[in-house]
C-alpha cells in the first residue's frame, strides 16, 4: 500500500532504518537512546527529561514506559528550551508535539503498513493484537490505530470532491 509520509513519519522511519530495526519486535529504547547519544534511568519518580538522560518511572507498566520513553525521546531530540521559561500555549504545544511524536515512535507508520490489518475478525481483536505485538497499552493501539485508519481512509480522497458534493 502507498501512503506518502509525513516528515515526522519519514523522521522516525530513518531513525528506526539507521538502528536496523525494521518489525516492532527489534523496537529496543536503549538501543534507540544509546545511538543517540542518551541515556535512559528507571527511577521511582515521574518520568522527565534532564539534558541527555531520559528518567523513566519504574513504578509503571513496562508497556507505559515505553510510551513515555518515546514521549521523552521527543522532548530530548526536538524541544531544548526549559518549559519553565515558556508561554503556556508553547508548552502545551510541545507536549502535543510529543504525544504525536510517541504515537508514531512506538507503532510506526512504515511497520503499520507491512501488516495485514483487515486479517484481523473485529477492530477490538485488532486493537489487542496490536498493542501486544508492539508493547503498548491497549488505550495507546486503539488511538494510534484509529488514526491510522483515518489517515489511510482519506489519504486517496480528492478534498475538493468532497467539500463540493
Amino acid at each position: 500500500m502507498k501512503l506518502t509520509l509525513t516528515r515526522k513519519e519519514e523522521f522516525i522511519q530513518k531513525l528506526y532504518k539507521t538502528a536496523n530495526i525494521h518489525s516492532p519486535a527489534q523496537i529496543s529504547d536503549y538501543n534507540i537512546a544509546d545511538m543517540l547519544g542518551l541515556a535512559i534511568m528507571p527511577a521511582p519518580i515521574d518520568s522527565k527529561r534532564l539534558g541527555s538522560l531520559i528518567v523513566i518511572d519504574n513504578r509503571i507498566p513496562d508497556e507505559e514506559q515505553h510510551e513515555q520513553f518515546a514521549h521523552e525521546l521527543c522532548h530530548s531530540i526536538w524541544h531544548v528550551t526549559n518549559q519553565m521559561l515558556m508561554p503556556d500555549f508553547w508548552t502545551e504545544y510541545q507536549e502535543w508535539t510529543a504525544d504525536t511524536f510517541a504515537n508514531h515512535y512506538c507503532m510506526p507508520t512504515f511497520m503499520l503498513l507491512d501488516l495485514d490489518l483487515q486479517a484481523y475478525r473485529t477492530k477490538k481483536h485488532l486493537y489487542y493484537e496490536m498493542a501486544e505485538l508492539f508493547g503498548v497499552t491497549l488505550e495507546f493501539a486503539t488511538k494510534r490505530i484509529e488514526d491510522f485508519l483515518f489517515q489511510l481512509e482519506w489519504r486517496d480522497k480528492n478534498i475538493f470532491e468532497v467539500v463540493y458534493t
